[in-house]
């Protein structure tokens, strides 16, 4: 008897610890924990001391799905060169992110320029021209990083049709091309050997 006894209440603990524990974690804002755990936690300390990785592992005990505190946890191995270490986090950071595919852009943008993961930051942009074909990250179009991406790849003919599309993008709003898109598509000339444009 003492034995149903015991099971009995293990049971009951179990489920009511199943009922509670998730209750105590949603009591918080999201504004409340990004103000406890970064701006009076994280925030003190430098990317790179233990103690800021801490708070943002602290924080994503609440706050699991959230896309920015995976992209801050990302950008300390992002800043060391640690790309491979860096990207498992900063998936986690696009698989949770917002429909403007803000983590998306900035993963595309580092494959591109840090982690030299061309194929991969042409996959990620290719996603972003469908969705938002006038993009931008970092000053420049998503079209301009996957030409920068396709010149690394010896695409030179893609590329420059990329260049091409990227430098009269902006022109109908009033913006001039950018002398880097026409810099790269001067590199796309020189590497198929057309001299004359």
């Amino acid at each position: 008897m003492s034995k149903t006894l015991f099971y009995l209440l293990n049971y009951r603990i179990a489920i009511t610890i199943i009922l509670i524990i998730p209750n105590m974690f949603q009591s918080q804002s999201k504004k409340e924990i990004y103000e406890k755990y970064l701006m009076n936690g994280a925030s003190k300390y430098s990317y790179f001391h233990t103690k800021y990785q801490q708070y943002l592992d602290s924080a994503l005990v609440y706050l699991p799905k959230d896309a920015f505190l995976w992209q801050q946890k990302a950008m300390p191995l992002f800043k060391s060169k640690k790309y491979e270490l860096g990207m498992k986090y900063l998936d986690n950071a696009v698989k949770n992110d917002d429909e403007y595919s803000s983590m998306l852009s900035y993963r595309a943008f580092i494959k591109c320029i840090f982690q030299k993961d061309y194929s991969g930051a042409i996959a990620d942009l290719d996603i972003l021209i469908k969705k938002y074909p006038k993009g931008i990250i970092m000053d420049h179009s998503y079209v301009f990083y996957k030409a920068l991406s396709q010149i690394q790849l010896n695409q030179y003919l893609e590329a420059e049709n990329n260049l091409s599309v990227s430098t009269n993008l902006f022109i109908p709003d009033g913006i001039e091309s950018h002398f880097l898109e026409l810099f790269y598509l001067g590199i796309t000339f020189y590497e198929r050997e057309n001299y004359t444009e």
